[in-house]
């Protein structure tokens, strides 16, 4: 019998399963992808799935962290950048429903460009971003709030209410690493602090991406890349957002500020 690893709290259930040479991993009654790392081969196995979903399991979880368990350092985050200065980029990090989409999709109504809203690859020896590709998916009450009842806005998987927004955005080339920022819960207080040392570190290294967490020699190759773009002065925050989408200015400038 396959070993097997599951991912608590995740919609839909998600699991991996270890084979001799490849993994499976498996999203619920969705879809099956058969995983080689090394070889850069996907095979996806699916039964009535709809193409959004498909789509959506391809680019932001099986590629994503197909990369992580070859050492790549990719993070579970969004990535928006300020044209007018190069090491400009900030790099949103929280769970799944923290505001990353919504933070990024702010952002860009201000003139911010988009590079992802969900994943992100860091070279380490350049401090080039790079993100999957400039999408935002939100929950209808934030696209109202903030980009307006008007957006255009197609479905997503039927596993999620989020709506997946119809923009035509250019695909960004790479751009400086200015700052992570990991967003966590608050009260109606925004509060900004400067995360150092070995907590910094785990804080951004629970967010990467990877197939198998108890790949030792991966493991190793993700945490040397974090640890060499951390040792180049780049900070890490920790931001607790308050729960209003009218303090969003507030959180912006605060943002802002960190660079």
């Amino acid at each position: 019998m396959a070993e097997r690893h599951e991912w608590e709290g995740d919609s839909p259930f998600m699991y991996c399963e270890k084979l001799p040479t490849e993994y499976d991993l498996v999203f619920d009654q969705y879809l099956r992808a058969r995983i080689s790392p090394e070889a850069l081969d996907v095979q996806l196995h699916q039964e009535g799935t709809d193409s959004n979903a498909t789509v959506h399991f391809l680019l932001d979880q099986i590629l994503p962290r197909m990369l992580g368990e070859r050492g790549e350092l990719v993070l579970h985050g969004g990535a928006i950048s300020e044209a007018a200065s190069e090491a400009s980029t900030l790099v949103l990090l929280g769970a799944t429903g923290s505001g990353k989409s919504t933070l990024c999709a702010s952002f860009l109504k201000d003139g911010w460009s988009l590079l992802s809203d969900d994943c992100v690859y860091i070279d380490p020896d350049t401090l080039r971003v790079s993100g999957s590709y400039p999408g935002l998916r939100m929950y209808q009450d934030s696209i109202d709030s903030i980009l307006g009842q008007e957006t255009t806005t197609s479905f997503m998987a039927g596993y999620s209410d989020k709506q997946r927004v119809c923009t035509q955005l250019p695909i960004m080339g790479e751009r400086g690493l200015g700052a992570f920022v990991v967003l966590v819960p608050g009260d109606d207080q925004l509060k900004v602090e400067l995360l150092g040392g070995s907590e910094a570190l785990i804080t951004v290294m629970q967010e990467t991406f990877c197939l198998w967490p108890s790949n030792a020699s991966a493991a190793a190759a993700r945490l040397s890349a974090l640890t060499k773009v951390l040792s180049q002065n780049i900070p890490v925050y920790r931001c607790q957002l308050p729960h209003d989408y009218h303090g969003l200015d507030e959180v912006k400038t605060a943002l802002r500020e960190l660079l």
